[in-house]
């Protein structure tokens, strides 16, 4: 009878525990690509848009938008600046997150990598990671390319 009655109060206790735990972490991860425009200028702007992939496949999990700020450095082959934008899942209100980050690379053919953190929409926690590298040589006209990986968790 004694063992009866362990078992039900732990039963009890996991229905107790778990219905006042909060809903359970929901994360994705996959593929990033987009089309990315460095600034022409020396603290202009540039932009970047791009979709972010569920793992291997081509279902689209967020759209991502964002300005990249070029931040002046004395690195006279260097790129550098800011990347500030937002994810999107075209469902109800959005943006979903925030996203802020750096990238730095070479003047002279473009290239570089980029890193940001996936921000709650209000900035107060950090809910994930982008990153990756981008191609934007100068001597070819129009925008350049970018790709990457991400990982978000609601």
């Amino acid at each position: 009878m004694q063992r009866f009655s362990i078992v039900a109060a732990c039963a009890a206790l996991f229905v107790c525990s778990s219905a006042s735990n909060p809903a359970p972490v929901l994360c994705g991860s996959g593929a990033v690509d987009g089309v990315w425009d460095l600034p022409l200028t020396s603290g202009g702007n540039g932009q970047l848009t791009g979709l972010l992939f569920v793992g291997s496949t081509a279902t689209v999990a967020y759209t991502f938008t964002a300005t990249l700020t070029d931040v002046p450095t004395p690195c006279l082959s260097c790129i550098e600046g800011e990347v500030d934008g937002v994810l999107d899942d075209g469902i109800g209100p959005g943006p979903d997150f925030l996203v802020r980050g750096h990238y730095r690379g070479l003047f002279l053919n473009g290239t570089g990598q980029y890193w940001a953190q996936v921000l709650t929409p209000t900035g107060a926690h950090v809910a994930g990671r982008i990153g990756g590298t981008f191609s934007d040589p100068l001597a070819l006209p129009g925008p350049g390319t970018f790709d990457g990986r991400w990982r978000v968790c609601r």
